[in-house]
């Protein structure tokens, strides 16, 4: 249990950091297309 509960985390924290990343990288896209 507590193996599966470490790798969940683990999975969660990158799943995260993913999705930020991705809502920052496009947030950054859109300001450059806008800025103009």
């Amino acid at each position: 249990m507590g193996d599966y509960a470490k790798k969940y985390k683990f999975y969660a924290q990158n799943y995260v950091r993913g999705v930020r990343k991705w809502i920052i990288d496009s947030f950054a896209d859109c300001l450059e297309l806008t800025k103009c």
